[in-house]
């Protein structure tokens, strides 16, 4: 996968395939064998071993590549600790200690390198009622306002790094120093595997060179910037222990500390608890392990050339992408998933895979260590970069667009013989390499290739203008009239669109029939349907889905162990029976709750359609307390019908397509009707341990609430009189510029604000906790296109009203479809449309070509015909 190669002095342009290659000139036979050889196996064959001058090559190249590193600041690093320390000790009282980790405790860094000052915050056990958002919040605060002996930049809580940090620059003017500090709350596992790292760095000193030429290659490649899509500087720590591990130079650790052989110093000693020794103790700890390794004889010298150049010739020629690179056991680690395409390279401590690359950036990444071993290990006289390997103009993997390989072929047609390119390479050992760290000599492009996952152009995606949520929201003010407007039409779109008593008998007459159909045919007399959700919580109309569960046992709450074996057959027959009915219906067994779904065709059945689950008892309890949060003020079920209709015409509530589900909308509504001032609705969950309501447990999850409303009412809190109308509007204000996205969950239990890092969901763009399934992001499945539409309807919908607000007359009666001109389109929608346009087009230029092919057939036909007569 190199963009460069090479073939001798002349730079050979790269070829797009073998049929564009002159060279080719072999014959069918050999062609198909040479197309048949992998990469791998290629440079196998050409990469025979380093040559004196190689060798010597990049020793010079290795000196030149290093700066000097930035020990020469340690007393600086020192002081900012000191000061974070002293800052932080009285805004919590003590009981926290700052910890360095990262390249200023590995010691692998240099001056060329854009290294972060990496602190990690232990907080001692008196601290433990501290939630890690209160903790995080309250590092800021302490920064912002802190008095400190340099220079502190604006401090930024970021989410968006590997780890959750404060960030802020801290710069010495006196010495030109600047460094941007990264402070993390929960970074324990990074903190020890930084400890890792140096206790390796330690017990062979020949680590740290290559370690640091590693880093240098990455970095002027790009591979480690997180703004192109690469990964930590961690992920070339770890490759560079493994391919030492593997050649025997490094110890693994996590195995010789188990081991029964070690000395009685090191008695019990773990790989964890060696990294939470001081750095004294590591120090001395890594010598008995060096001694115990080793042997009494020195320790293997070996030059930065050589282990550049059996680094990255392992890694282009060796490591097979299907094993796992590690650092905790001996031997190779099949991966999990064999035909998985991305590279795996296993943290320490986590087991997470730190190279998660795009597939782009991966190709790219591959590309790089390909092309760099051609340039380091392909013996050269010219100093020019390595352009081409010609070999058969093959692409390195399926779908690569960056590279392609050929190899000249001698006289017979075959690949060279080892004895025939050692014949080539001799006259050059005595030779001088003169190797350059230029970018250009690796790769022949500026930047790895981007690719915005929304729109496929070349930019990243906060540049993408289809994921722009802009709005110039104006500040005029809505006319008074137009809010009474908007509230007559909220209170009487509820009364046309609610469901009405007709539809309510003809769906209670049919879930009794299906539910005697279904008792005869699971022999079950107990069997009950129940139903839930908005049939049951009050923001049900004529057109909702009938949300069903099948309960087995009346008396019991939980699953039976029949259920659970026979679950897939009572799916089936209740498709089946639905089916006998007239129904269409199929099973989705793979799903988070196992369901059957029913629809029918215009009228037909009534036009019902749903789902049945089997003892989802939970989603009943959730359906009950937003009942109960209905019945405390009639305007809750007025605005939740109305916000739901008009999620629907907007298209945000299809959470299948990535934007929000009905039921999640109105825990957002209720959140908001908890948070405006005054509040309109309580928190019945917090309320339950006022008002002493019995507590209730379903398996594990507590779903007590309290139905206390009078009660609740008396405390004189609740005096809102926004009328409906007004309430709509502030909700989508609230929505589109009031909440944080970035750090906040949206939650309905108890009064406050819960963090993303509470909960580790921090990879969210929109959060929404389950009221009673804690764990359960109802917001989970919004992608980044679909959180823009979200915004972008937002507030597309308050730039609406506003403008309606001010330019509606007295008269002039509202409607819901009038905001329709401001809805924004929806991205995936059009994606779709265009993609099936293409498709279109594809299969009409292939039947094209098929006709084509058709008439020349014919037309050949006729022709021999002709000439078989004549």
């Amino acid at each position: 996968m190199a963009d460069h190669a090479s073939s001798g002095e002349e730079e050979t342009p790269v070829e797009e395939g073998p049929e564009n290659d002159p060279k080719l000139d072999v014959n069918q036979e050999n062609d198909e064998k040479a197309k048949e050889l992998s990469i791998r196996d290629v440079m196998k064959h050409i990469l025979v071993g380093p040559t004196p001058g190689q060798i010597q090559g990049l020793e010079q190249l290795f000196r030149s590549s290093q700066l000097p590193p930035s020990c020469n600041f340690r007393r600086r690093i020192s002081e900012i600790i000191s000061v974070i320390q002293r800052v932080l000790d009285k805004e919590f009282n003590g009981g926290i200690k700052v910890h360095l980790f990262g390249s200023f405790l590995t010691y692998l860094n240099s001056a060329d390198l854009d290294n972060d000052l990496n602190l990690f915050i232990e907080f001692y056990e008196q601290h433990n009622e501290l939630s890690h958002g209160i903790r995080f919040n309250r590092i800021a605060q302490a920064l912002q306002t802190a008095s400190v002996s340099f220079i502190m930049g604006r401090v930024v809580r970021r989410l968006d790094w590997i780890a959750p940090v404060v960030s802020c620059f801290a710069t010495f003017p006196d010495v030109h120093f600047c460094v941007n500090c990264a402070i993390g709350v929960i970074a324990r596992q990074a903190y020890l595997s930084s400890k890792l790292m140096y206790a390796y760095t330690l017990l062979w000193p020949f680590m740290r060179p290559l370690a640091l030429f590693v880093r240098s290659w990455a970095s002027l490649l790009k591979l480690n910037a997180s703004g192109y899509g690469g990964v930590s500087n961690h992920t070339f720590d770890i490759m560079v222990i493994y391919y030492l591990q593997l050649t025997g130079y490094l110890p693994i650790l996590h195995e010789i500390l188990c081991t029964n052989d070690v000395p009685s110093t090191l008695d019990d000693t773990t790989v964890e608890i060696l990294c939470l020794m001081p750095l004294e103790s590591i120090k001395l700890t890594c010598r008995h392990i060096a001694r115990l390794y080793y042997g009494s004889d020195s320790i293997p010298q070996l030059g930065a050339g050589q282990l550049i150049y059996g680094f990255f010739r392992y890694y282009a020629t060796e490591f097979d992408t299907s094993h796992v690179c590690q650092i905790t056991q001996r031997g190779i680690q099949e991966k999990n998933i064999p035909d998985m395409k991305n590279l795996i390279i296993q943290d320490p401590f986590t087991g997470k895979n730190v190279a998660k690359f795009r597939n782009e950036i991966l190709c790219y990444f591959q590309n790089a260590l390909y092309s760099s071993a051609f340039y380091f290990c392909v013996p050269r006289v010219s100093t020019k970069p390595v352009y081409a390997l010609k070999f058969g103009g093959e692409r390195s993997s399926k779908g690569s667009r960056y590279c392609t390989f050929s190899l000249d072929k001698n006289d017979s047609g075959e690949l060279p013989t080892r004895e025939e390119i050692l014949q080539v390479i001799q006259p050059y050992r005595d030779l001088v390499f003169n190797y350059a760290f230029l970018k250009p000599t690796f790769m022949n492009v500026d930047v790895p290739p981007i690719r915005c996952f929304c729109c496929s152009k070349g930019h990243r995606e906060f540049a993408c203008p289809l994921l722009r949520t802009f709005y110039p929201i104006s500040n005029k003010p809505m006319k008074r009239h137009f809010v009474e407007n908007l509230t007559k039409f909220a209170n009487e779109f509820y009364e046309t669109e609610r469901l009405s008593k007709i539809r309510q008998k003809q769906i209670s007459m049919f879930i009794s029939s299906m539910q005697n159909k279904l008792r005869v045919a699971l022999n079950c007399p107990e069997l009950e349907i129940v139903p839930f959700g908005s049939l049951l919580n009050g923001f049900a109309c004529d057109d909702c889905d009938l949300d069903l569960f099948l309960r087995l046992c009346p008396d019991s709450d939980s699953n039976t162990d029949d259920i659970s074996k026979d679950k897939r057959q009572i799916f089936d027959v209740v498709r089946d029976e639905f089916i006998a009915l007239g129904f269409e219906a199929y099973t989705i067994i793979g799903a988070k709750v196992p369901i059957v779904k029913f629809w029918t065709k215009g009228d037909f059945n009534n036009g019902f359609k749903g789902d049945v689950s089997c003892d989802n008892s939970l989603a009943k309890y959730n359906s009950d307390m937003l009942a109960t949060y209905c019945k405390f003020d009639d305007r809750v079920p007025k605005l939740g019908i109305m916000i739901k209709k008009w999620a629907k015409s907007w298209e945000t509530n299809e959470a299948s397509t990535g934007t929000i589900s009905s039921y999640a909308l109105i825990v957002m509504m209720i959140h908001f009707l908890q948070v405006c001032k005054p509040p309109v609705l309580p928190y019945l969950q917090e309320a339950a341990k006022t008002y002493g309501a019995d507590r209730v447990m379903y398996e594990d999850f507590d779903v007590t609430f309290s139905t206390e409303i009078d009660k609740i009412k008396s405390n004189g809190c609740f005096t809102n009189t926004e009328t409906v109308g007004q309430l709509f509007f502030n909700f989508l204000l609230y929505y589109s510029k009031k909440v944080d996205y970035e750090f906040d969950v949206i939650q309905i239990r108890y009064p406050g604000t819960l963090s993303k890092l509470d909960k580790d969901w921090c990879c969210y763009n929109i959060c929404v906790e389950d009221p009673f399934e804690l764990s359960h992001n109802l917001t989970g499945g919004v992608k980044t296109m679909g959180f823009s539409h979200i915004m972008k309807c937002f507030k597309a919908a308050v730039v609406g009203l506003r403008e309606l607000g001010s330019d509606m007359s007295k008269n002039e009666i509202f409607k819901l479809t009038q905001l329709d001109e401001y809805k924004p389109s929806k991205l995936a929608r059009h994606k779709r449309k265009r993609k099936t346009q293409e498709e279109q087009v594809e299969r009409e230029e292939q039947a094209e070509k098929n006709d084509q092919a058709e008439r020349v057939e014919q037309v050949e036909k006729v022709e021999q015909h002709c000439q078989e007569i004549s």
